[in-house]
């Protein structure tokens, strides 16, 4: 949890002119529903998206997920988040993404 904090530490004090430029929750949610139409770009823009997220937080041992997850679940996950968190979809879509999977696959403190 403590390299997830760092992680999410280093985006939020970005100035906020350079967070206004970066993805939000809602760019996220609307690719994901597109994709989920049919949409193959945004279906491939989003697996990348996800790819790239979830495997910076694994190598950082921000997000410790069974063996078995895949793109779609994350996918899942992620749109469940964003659609039961309204208020906060404005936000930075790596911090909402991290925070998604993150409550989901959480890592045990080591004993």
């Amino acid at each position: 949890m403590r390299f997830l904090s760092l992680f999410l530490l280093a985006v939020v004090s970005s100035s906020s002119a350079e967070l206004r430029e970066l993805q939000t929750g809602n760019d996220l949610l609307y690719n994901i529903q597109q994709g989920k139409k049919g949409d193959d770009f945004s279906s491939l823009y989003i697996t990348g998206y996800l790819r790239g997220v979830t495997d910076s937080l694994i190598l950082i041992g921000s997000l410790c997920p069974p063996d078995g997850v895949d793109m779609y679940q994350y996918t899942d996950i992620v749109e469940k988040y964003l659609n039961k968190n309204p208020e906060s979809r404005n936000e930075n879509a790596v911090i909402l993404t991290a925070l998604a999977v993150g409550k989901t696959f959480p890592c045990k403190k080591n004993q």
